[in-house]
């Protein structure tokens, strides 16, 4: 699930074979099939094209005026036949309107609903206001605060550490120090030796069969509940 910690564990023993098989599987169907992935297993995929299905904007086609050159069918990213059909509902058709720009006949293909027809430089701009107004209105109204104007300080007032902070690529001593720890507390409250090597990275540390609970969760959890007591 954590794409970092499934990089960084890729060559090491912590990964099951049965990890690799998919994976090399997957790169050798991306050889024959684009994208297979997010064509047909991404769970993301399957909910947008679900609500792809249940929108009233669509890309439609006029059989009228279409000249039947395929052109949409080859530009198509996902390789979805649009060529004959009236409306594209695939589900795996993410509305990058590829086709719609490839078209050689005005107006052929159109992403339109209703009766209203958009142009293809129109949806990032509606996109993008559906995503940065309601952050804005909610920013004025004071019901939202960005965490880097949180974490703001001046020069004069010391910097307060947050769990979230902590990262996987951190080592035992980097932690100790951006805590404000001394080894031994830090180690006390992991439960580590306090003879254990300080320039090891967190993400390392569960590799060991005897601190294999120690993960970066658990570290986060246990610091979490020291500075809130």
């Amino acid at each position: 699930i954590n794409p970092s910690y499934a990089l960084n564990h890729l060559w090491t023993s912590m990964v099951p074979v049965s990890a690799i098989v998919i994976l090399v599987l997957f790169l050798a169907l991306s050889l024959v099939f684009e994208r297979p992935w997010c064509r047909w297993f991404c769970p993301y995929g399957l909910v947008l094209g679900a609500l792809g299905r249940l929108s009233f904007f669509k890309i439609r086609r006029s059989a009228q005026s279409c000249i039947n050159c395929s052109k949409c069918d080859r530009t198509c990213p996902l390789h979805i036949s649009i060529s004959n059909k009236d409306t594209v509902s695939a589900a795996s058709c993410n509305r990058c309107m590829a086709c719609v720009s490839s078209c050689p006949v005005p107006q052929t293909l159109v992403f339109s609903g209703k009766g209203r027809t958009i142009m293809p430089f129109v949806l990032p701009i509606i996109v993008l206001v559906f995503f940065f107004v309601p952050l804005a209105l909610a920013s004025i109204a004071g019901w939202y605060i960005p965490q880097s104007l949180q974490k703001s300080t001046t020069t004069t007032q010391a910097i307060a550490f947050s769990v979230d902070d902590i990262s996987p690529m951190m080592t035992l001593s980097a932690l100790a120090l951006q805590a404000d720890l001394t080894q031994e507390e830090l180690a006390s409250l992991l439960g580590l030796p306090l003879e254990y090597d300080f320039s090891t990275l967190l993400i390392d540390i569960e590799e060991d069969d005897e601190y294999m609970d120690i993960t970066v969760g658990y570290i986060r959890k246990v610091l979490g509940q020291y500075f809130s007591e």
